[in-house]
């Protein structure tokens, strides 16, 4: 009879230690490498205490169905008073994303806040509901009740009257559906002029009614999951595409900056481009800026990295529009 090697209860721990040891070694390994490979796209933002200081976790809905983790935002604020602010609404296809989402050991959302803050922007990071729990509809509404905070409470914090509406890939449709639907307007107690512009990143979305788009991308199947509410007899490409809601009265729809990278999925690019003539047909006044890259997810990034094509666009832009 063969016997098993015995081994003693200190052998035992030591094997678990090494094992652990590996196991940090290699999840260390990944996270350095994913640092790396983002590195030419960001670039860690600073916000000294003698420039600006950071208020986390604002409930910009409270009471009865409130959620103290998504119906919060973050608020980037420079020294003194009566500064721009730039709400800043994340991507993810509607089902994820945070304000506080990190790639590697990199800060996306809240480098964005440091970055435009240190440069005299007071930057609201906002936190909405998840599909599936919820529907675009509802996160809609929430993108909405945060952006009517920021209107009628952000200068009790020292914001100005400046305000921005940015966001990044579906955030991109959300300001923008935002700008155009009365509706929500008139129900969160904010109208398009009080913008003094709006800034689309990768976004899309803004006509769901175009075959070639579907033809492009075959994701019909997966985007009607996202904006099929389920009211009986309603056609979700007619609802939920942002030019279906547009006024023929357009005065005091703020300028708009769309920005894509020649990266993009082929879809993306032309949804903005569709996007770009409905614009320009209506009169509102617009740039469609295309950057040479990175892709789609990294772009994100880009926004806060100095020196760089699309940071210096929005900067300029962030410059150039007033109320």
């Amino acid at each position: 009879m063969t016997r098993r090697p015995q081994i003693s209860l200190s052998a035992t721990v030591k094997l678990r230690f090494f094992a652990l040891l590996a196991a940090v070694a290699v999840l260390s390994a990944c996270a350095t490498a994913k640092g790396v490979a983002l590195r030419p796209f960001y670039t860690p933002a600073v916000l000294a205490p003698e420039v600006g200081t950071v208020i986390l976790d604002i409930h910009y809905r409270t009471g009865e169905g409130a959620d103290p983790d998504k119906h919060t935002l973050n608020l980037y604020r420079p020294k003194g008073s009566g500064w721009p602010v730039p709400v800043f609404f994340h991507g993810g296809s509607f089902e994820g994303g945070d304000k506080a989402k990190r790639l590697g050991p990199h800060d996306i959302y809240g480098n964005i806040g440091r970055f435009y803050a240190a440069r005299g922007y007071g930057v609201a990071v906002v936190n909405y509901r998840l599909q599936p729990g919820v529907t675009w509809v509802d996160e809609l509404d929430d993108v909405a009740a945060a952006v009517s905070w920021v209107v009628h409470q952000s200068p009790s914090y020292g914001g100005g009257r400046t305000i921005f509406l940015s966001g990044h890939s579906i955030g991109g449709w959300m300001l923008a559906r935002l700008t155009f639907d009365l509706e929500v307007q008139e129900r969160y107690g904010f109208d398009s002029r009080d913008f003094a512009g709006v800034i689309s990143v990768s976004g899309s979305g803004f006509d769901l009614r175009d075959r070639e788009t579907w033809r492009m991308n075959g994701q019909e199947d997966y985007w009607a999951e996202r904006f099929d509410s389920g009211r009986p007899g309603e056609d979700w490409h007619e609802a939920a595409s942002i030019v279906t809601v547009m006024s023929n009265d357009t005065k005091g729809i703020p300028p708009f900056l769309l920005i894509h990278s020649a990266r993009e999925d082929k879809s993306v690019q032309r949804q903005n481009s569709i996007f770009e003539g409905t614009l320009s047909a209506a009169g509102i006044p617009n740039e469609l800026f295309k950057v040479r890259r990175p892709g789609h997810r990294r772009t994100v990034l880009a926004m806060s990295k100095p020196d760089k094509p699309l940071s210096e666009k929005i900067l300029e832009f962030l410059k150039q529009a007033r109320l």
